[in-house]
C-alpha cells in the first residue's frame, strides 16, 4: 500500500510553526539567563564575604579610615595573600577555551607581580579574581548553550521542511567548525566573549569606585553592600539582554542553513507583532527577500536586541522543486521519529558528538598540536577531526593516546635510560622467557603479553624491535645500584591488537664497567 505523504503545504499553519520554534529558542535562552542570575548571585556573595572579611580583620571600634585601608600588607599578609592567589591557577587550567584561558592567566600574573600591596589593592584583587570567574562562566556557558541551539534548530527547521514538503531526505551534517563559525562569528560587530569583558570591565571599576568612596565617606559595609548589589544587577541586565539576542541570532543561523541545505531560495519577514513592535521591524513583517541575501539587523533577525521576530520559508506554486525529491514521508511522523532516523544515518550518537567537537574545538586544537609534539609519527591522528573522532568516539584508542602523551612527558622530568639508543634485548631473555608460556618463571606475563598484545614466541623480534624503540622515549622511573651494576626501570606502553594497550615495567642494566643498557625482565602494570 502506498504510503501517504505527510504534506500540509498551508502558509499558516507553518508560520505558527515558525513562531513556535522562535519562543523554543526564546525559552533556551530564559534557561540560559536563570543560570547566569544564580552565578551572579553566588559572584555578589563572594564578594559581600571579601568586604566583611576586610573590615572584620582592619576595622577598628571606630570604623575604618582611608587611610587604614591603603596601608601595605605586612610581610606575613603578603605571603598569605600570595597563596590564595596560587589556589586561582586550579580555576585557569580548567579553562577549556585557550582564549579565556589566556586572558585569566594575563590578569593573574599581573596580579602576582607586584611586589608589595596595600590592604585595599589586595581586597580589590580578590574581588577581580571572583568576577574573572562569573567572566569565564558566562562565556563557557553560552559557548554551550548556542552551540547545542544551533546543531537542535537546524535538525528542528530541517524536520519542519521535510514535513511541509512531505518527503524524507538524508540532511547534510552539522559539523565542528560549522557550529564553532556560528557561535563565534561577530555578527555584531564584537564576539559575544568580547562584550560579556566588556560588561565585567565596568564591573570591576564600580566595585573599586563604590569601595574607595565608602571608604573615604566613612560608609558602612551595609550601604557599600547595596550600591553593590544594584551594579551587579545592572550587569546581570546587560547580560540578559546579551542573551537573548545571542540565542535569537543562532535561531536564525540555523533557519538559514537548513534554508540553504533544503534548496529553499526565498523567506518571509515575520515581526513578533504586538504594542511593542519597532517600525524597523513592523516595515519588514511580511516582505520577501533571498536567503542568499539575508543580513542579520538589515532583513533578517535579530534586527535589535530582544528582538523576537523570526521567518518563514517563503513557497510559491511555481517555486515547489525543493519539495519533490526523496522518500515519501508518512503522516503522523514525529520529530523524534525523525531525528532518530537522521542521527542513525550519520552514526549512533552523531548529533551530540558534533556539539561536543564544535564547543571544545579550540581546546582541542591545543591539545592536538600538544599530542602532535609528543607522540611518534603514525601514532597521532593526522588531522584535527580525525583526532576529536578518537577522543569522542573511541574511548579505548584516547584512553591508549592520553596513557602514552602522560609517560612521554614525564621524561622531561625523570630523563631516559642512558645510552638507550644502543640498549640491547637478548634473544633468551624474550623467546626464553618473557614469551614463553613454558618457563616457570615468565609463563603468567607471557599469558597477559600474548592475550593483550599477541605477542609470542613466534614473533618475538617484532616485540623486541618495538621494545627496543619505546625504551628511548620513555623515562626512568627507579636506580638501583647492585653488585652487577646500575639498573633502571623503565615504563613503556606497548599497542597491541584491537586497539588494546599495555604498559610494562621493564628493568635495564648496564654492567660494572660497561657503557650499553641490556633487557633483564618485564612485569605488566596492568592489563587494558
Amino acid at each position: 500500500m502506498a504510503v501517504e505523504p505527510m504534506a500540509t503545504n498551508n502558509r499558516d499553519y507553518w508560520a505558527e510553526r515558525a513562531l513556535t520554534r522562535e519562543n523554543e529558542a526564546y525559552l533556551r535562552g530564559a534557561n540560559l539567563s536563570g543560570k547566569m542570575f544564580r552565578e551572579y548571585e553566588a559572584a555578589a556573595k563572594s564578594i559581600r564575604r571579601q568586604i566583611d572579611s576586610f573590615y572584620s580583620k582592619y576595622a577598628s571600634k571606630y570604623g575604618l579610615t582611608y587611610d587604614q585601608a591603603v596601608r601595605l600588607l605586612s610581610r606575613k599578609e603578603f605571603q598569605e595573600w600570595k597563596a590564595t592567589l596560587g589556589d586561582y591557577v586550579a580555576t585557569i587550567e580548567a579553562t577549556t577555551d585557550p582564549s579565556v584561558k589566556a586572558v585569566l592567566k594575563a590578569q593573574l600574573d599581573a596580579l602576582s607581580a607586584n611586589s608589595s600591596i596595600s590592604r585595599l589593592e589586595a581586597l580589590q584583587g580578590q574581588i577581580d579574581l571572583i568576577l574573572n570567574d562569573l567572566w569565564k562562566r558566562g562565556v563557557e556557558q553560552m559557548k554551550e548553550e548556542l552551540g547545542e541551539g544551533f546543531v537542535e534548530g537546524y535538525y528542528k527547521k530541517s524536520y519542519d521542511l521535510q514535513s511541509r514538503a512531505g518527503f524524507y531526505n538524508e540532511i547534510a551534517k552539522i559539523d565542528a567548525s560549522a557550529v564553532e563559525d556560528a557561535v563565534s562569528y561577530p555578527w555584531s560587530g564584537a564576539m559575544f566573549s568580547d562584550r560579556l569583558w566588556q560588561s565585567k570591565q565596568a564591573l570591576v571599576f564600580n566595585t573599586r569606585e563604590i569601595i574607595t568612596q565608602g571608604l573615604i565617606q566613612g560608609k558602612s559595609v551595609g550601604v557599600m553592600a547595596s550600591a553593590l548589589s544594584s551594579r551587579m544587577g545592572q550587569s546581570y541586565k546587560n547580560a540578559e539582554r546579551l542573551i537573548r539576542t545571542e540565542t535569537a541570532h543562532i535561531h536564525a543561523e540555523a533557519d538559514r542553513r537548513a534554508y540553504k541545505e533544503a534548496g529553499v531560495a526565498e523567506y518571509e519577514y515575520m515581526a513578533a507583532v504586538n504594542e511593542r513592535t519597532c517600525d524597523t521591524c513592523g516595515a519588514l513583517d511580511g516582505r520577501r527577500f533571498k536567503v542568499d541575501d539575508a543580513e542579520p539587523g538589515v532583513n533578517y533577525p535579530p534586527i535589535h536586541p530582544n528582538c523576537r521576530c523570526t521567518t518563514v520559508e517563503y513557497d510559491p506554486e511555481e517555486a515547489l522543486d525543493w519539495l519533490n525529491s526523496g522518500e515519501p514521508m508518512p503522516k503522523r511522523t514525529t520529530y523524534q521519529e525523525w531525528y532518530s532516523r537522521q542521527t542513525a544515518a550519520n552514526g549512533q550518537g552523531s548529533v551530540e558528538v558534533e556539539r561536543k567537537k564544535a564547543y571544545n574545538i579550540k581546546a582541542d586544537q591545543e591539545q592536538f598540536d600538544a599530542f602532535l609534539g609528543v607522540l611518534p609519527d603514525g601514532e597521532a591522528p593526522p588531522t584535527l577531526d580525525a583526532f576529536q573522532n578518537v577522543k569522542y568516539t573511541n574511548p579505548e584508542k584516547w584512553r591508549q593516546m592520553k596513557a602514552k602523551v602522560r609517560l612521554y612527558n614525564s621524561t622531561a622530568s625523570r630523563g631516559t635510560l642512558p645510552e638507550a639508543a644502543s640498549a640491547s634485548a637478548p634473544q633468551d631473555k624474550l623467546q626464553g622467557y618473557l614469551l614463553n608460556h613454558e618457563h616457570p618463571r615468565g609463563k603468567e606475563k607471557a599469558h597477559v603479553i600474548n592475550q593483550v598484545l599477541g605477542y609470542n614466541v613466534e614473533n618475538w623480534e617484532t616485540f623486541r624491535k618495538k621494545l627496543l624503540t619505546e625504551v628511548q622515549k620513555s623515562p626512568v622511573t627507579k636506580t638501583v645500584p647492585t653488585q652487577f651494576g646500575e639498573r633502571y626501570t623503565v615504563p613503556v606502553i606497548l599497542y597491541g591488537r584491537k586497539d588494546r594497550f599495555l604498559r610494562l615495567n621493564t628493568v635495564w642494566q648496564i654492567d660494572t664497567g660497561g657503557k650499553t643498557p641490556h633487557f633483564i625482565t618485564a612485569t605488566p602494570e596492568r592489563k587494558k
